[in-house]
């Protein structure tokens, strides 16, 4: 299993994927002290979003993310998962091949996983099923782990 982790000041999008059947697990958006509890030793790899300089100032809510950042890290070293840290950069640059927007990577997550009826509906799920807004960009990071 790959956990994909978008880590926010005070709450972050977390994303268990199966690596060997390509699809979500669980998808879940919620406070930073849940996203800890969530992480498992059964986790084999964690890829977590790490803050990047854009050479711009930043401000408390920037630097309050970076110590989820650490607070994650050091809860899946904890665990004995490998812990991968790319950028957002990284990461579209890996998926799309340039410095894409949410919509391209969103897209082409989309068009790895099948195409258009890779989320599904309900009645049926397709591998990405429950997979919405900053949970999107979690995926993107487990997804980095394996090309």
């Amino acid at each position: 299993m790959i956990v994909g982790i978008d880590p926010g000041p005070g709450s972050s999008a977390f994303v268990r994927y199966d690596d060997a059947e390509n699809r979500v697990v669980l998808s879940w958006y919620g406070s930073n002290d849940d996203v800890v509890r969530l992480l498992s030793s059964d986790d084999q790899t964690v890829a977590i979003e790490r803050v990047c300089c854009y050479g711009l100032a930043v401000g408390a809510t920037t630097l309050r993310t970076a110590e989820a950042v650490g607070r994650f890290w050091q809860r899946a070293a904890d665990l004995r998962c490998e812990v991968k840290l790319p950028t957002r950069p990284e990461i579209c640059r890996m998926l799309c091949g340039l410095n894409a927007k949410k919509p391209q990577v969103r897209a082409r997550l989309i068009e790895l996983h099948g195409g258009v009826g890779a989320v599904g509906v309900k009645k049926k799920p397709g591998p990405l099923y429950g997979v919405t807004s900053h949970c999107w960009d979690a995926l993107a990071a487990a997804c980095w782990v394996q090309p």
